[in-house]
């Protein structure tokens, strides 16, 4: 007997699928509309509906979501300047997304430990 399927958690990753495409297609045309493809807010509100398939209470959860969600940007945006960085200091694709990830690492260790420094 085939499982039933949680569309609910199943299309949210099939839209990312759909973004990821159509950024590879419009890069071809524009790379400033690819690039505002690629950083459209499209997974926010997908890992909003999956956190809150099934729960009590969503609203209640979606603001401690969202709130999670905005501190822990602050490492994205991190990463964002250092792979700018990396790439305009001459550099290829792995190292520009490996430095990237380094640098949002640290930045997320740094939010988790004044997080914890001051309890929230």
């Amino acid at each position: 007997m085939l499982a039933t399927i949680p569309w609910e958690k199943v299309i949210p990753v099939l839209i990312s699928i759909v973004v990821i495409i159509a950024v590879a297609i419009i890069s071809e045309y524009s790379k400033t509309l690819a690039s505002i493809t690629a950083v459209m807010p499209i997974g926010i509100p997908l890992g909003m509906w999956v956190a809150v398939a099934g729960k009590d209470n969503p609203g209640e959860f979606l603001g401690e979501f969202s709130e999670l969600i905005a501190i822990n940007m602050i490492p994205t945006l991190f990463f964002i300047a250092a792979a700018w960085w990396i790439a305009r200091s001459g550099n290829g694709l792995v190292p520009t997304i490996s430095g990237g990830y380094i640098v949002w690492a640290i930045a997320l260790a740094g939010i988790f430990g004044i997080r914890n420094l001051f309890g929230f």
